[in-house]
Parts: C-alpha cells; sequence; structure tokens
C-alpha cells in the first residue's frame, strides 16, 4: 500500500507538528497499519510509546481533532487514492482497515461529499 506523505496530511492551516519526528513515526506506524481494523488510540499510543491523552495532545498541536479521526482521515485519503488507481469499492474499504462496506461509503460521503462508487464513476468518465 503506497504511503501517505507528510506533506498532504499536514493541516490546511500550515501548522507544523511540535514534534516533527514524533508526528513523522505515527505517520509510518499508521501507513503500515491502515489495513488493520482494530486500529484504535490505545493500540496506536502504546506502540508510540506515550499515553492516550498524550497522543491526543500533540495531534492537537498539529491541528488535528484526536487520533482517532486522524486515523479515519488518512484511511479516507488513501481510499480516494485507491479508487483513482482503479481498485473496486469493495477492496477499498478492507484495504484501509473498514470492517463494513456500508460504514466505509457513509464516512467517504460524509468527507467528501459523494460516494465511493460515485467518485471513482465521475473520476474514469473525466480522465
Amino acid at each position: 500500500m503506497p504511503m501517505l506523505e507528510l506533506e498532504s496530511i499536514w493541516p490546511i492551516n500550515g501548522a507544523r507538528p511540535a514534534a516533527p519526528d514524533f508526528f513523522s513515526r505515527l505517520v509510518s506506524f499508521l501507513n503500515a497499519n491502515l489495513a488493520n481494523q482494530n486500529l484504535r488510540a490505545e493500540f496506536v499510543a502504546s506502540m508510540m510509546g506515550v499515553s492516550k491523552s498524550t497522543l491526543n495532545r500533540r495531534l492537537k498541536q498539529c491541528g488535528e481533532p484526536s487520533i482517532n479521526k486522524f486515523i479515519n482521515e488518512m484511511r479516507l485519503n488513501e481510499s480516494k487514492k485507491q479508487l483513482r488507481n482503479g481498485v473496486c469499492v469493495l477492496e477499498v474499504s478492507k484495504m484501509v482497515g473498514f470492517s463494513s462496506h456500508s460504514y466505509f461509503t457513509y464516512c467517504f460521503k460524509k468527507q467528501f461529499g459523494t460516494t465511493p462508487g460515485e467518485f471513482a464513476t465521475r473520476y474514469y468518465s473525466v480522465t
């Protein structure tokens, strides 16, 4: 699975993490584990060697609301890339760690304003 680049996931307001090494390690860890359906705040915090509250505090310094929302955003951004690469919607939802296809569709539509199927269809009709 391709890794997201740090520049593409920093908040729009241009905030930079207080500890770039920590943020780089976090992004690398999340990229390597996006397909894990059990990727949750407690697990990530323990793997990063910090408490859940410390992890959320560091993310807040970067302009991110919480680790769970950050994971979800990473998953949805990766799903968008995979849909552009022609991977089918059901396969994409599994690749990025959603256990429920309907919940994936709900989150995708909430984030991007269109369903994954509509996005893929629109993308291929434009290119």
